[in-house]
């Protein structure tokens, strides 16, 4: 199953690890929103699914936004 990272003209290496600070992806994950075909091969058709999804998210936890 395609994903977004992969083959997207936008990736860059994930900045290293700050000793005592969480390291926020989010700011990475809206960058790869920028190559568009990445973003078309990696869309998942919701309107598609035949069974119950179950969506889990935490607060302001810099992951997704």
């Amino acid at each position: 199953m395609p994903f977004l990272q992969g083959n997207n003209t936008m990736v860059e290496p994930i900045p290293p690890q700050s000793p005592g600070k969480v390291r926020a992806f989010a700011p990475i994950y809206l960058k790869h929103l920028g190559d568009a075909r990445a973003v078309e091969r990696a869309t998942i058709l919701v309107e598609n699914t035949r069974g119950p999804v179950l969506l889990v998210s935490g607060t302001y936890d810099q992951m997704w936004q």
